[in-house]
């Protein structure tokens, strides 16, 4: 199997507060709570997988701004979904030159999906580094380092940040739009679709490129 060359190095995660932390894991888990434990899961390897990145951007024609500003960086895919939409933005990170991709999803176990990548992707793009990881969206972002990636999220809507208070979901997307402010790098990008949190980005500094692709400018 061709893999990324090397072991993996560990992942990055900053220091905070204990109690700033605390407060972060029961906000993610109140949240989480309406779907309940993971679904089961189990990724087939198709010898026909198709990559349909249509539903994200044409990966023929992909906007200069998200060309520009994925190539040589870390891309992180919260609410990353099952393998075929993380399969589909592996390949569209690969092929713009993302140095790491990391698929971010509480409710799919992704036991094997890191394995399942580095099969359907490595072969072709042996230089990107694949991870898979089961936790909460917030929670992960808030322990990623300041300016350490760009960010992706498709379909991550009301009905999934489903909670009985609807304010208590409209602060969690706000969290998540505060947290991609400090997560972005300078000239970076937060993009996808159906996704309310990156509606709010402009509110936080961020110019909106075209529906869906918000740069961070400063």
């Amino acid at each position: 199997m061709v893999t990324f060359k090397g072991p993996k190095p560990a992942m990055q995660r900053r220091e905070v507060p204990e109690g700033k932390a605390r407060a972060i894991v029961e906000t993610a888990k109140h949240l989480s709570d309406y779907w309940g434990s993971f679904k089961p899961s189990s990724y087939e390897l198709a010898p026909d997988v198709v990559y349909d990145t249509s539903m994200f951007f044409s990966l023929e024609n992909p906007s200069p701004v998200l060309g520009e500003a994925l190539k040589g960086r870390r891309l992180i895919d919260i609410g990353a979904g099952n393998s075929n939409s993380f399969l589909s933005m592996a390949h569209l990170a690969a092929t713009l030159g993302v140095s790491e991709y990391v698929a971010v999803d509480r409710y799919v176990d992704y036991t094997n999906a890191e394995e399942v990548m580095e099969k359907m992707i490595n072969p072709k793009f042996p230089d990107i580094l694949l991870r898979a990881i089961n936790e909460d969206m917030l929670q992960f972002l808030f322990f990623q380092p300041d300016q350490s990636a760009n960010v992706c999220m498709n379909s991550v809507d009301r009905s999934i940040l489903a909670s009985n208070v609807r304010l208590a979901t409209d602060i969690y997307m706000s969290d998540i739009a505060q947290e991609l402010m400090r997560v972005v790098p300078s000239h970076g990008v937060a993009f996808g679709l159906n996704a309310p949190a990156l509606d709010m980005l402009p509110d936080f500094g961020f110019t909106r490129i075209t529906e869906g692709l918000f740069k961070k400018e400063w």
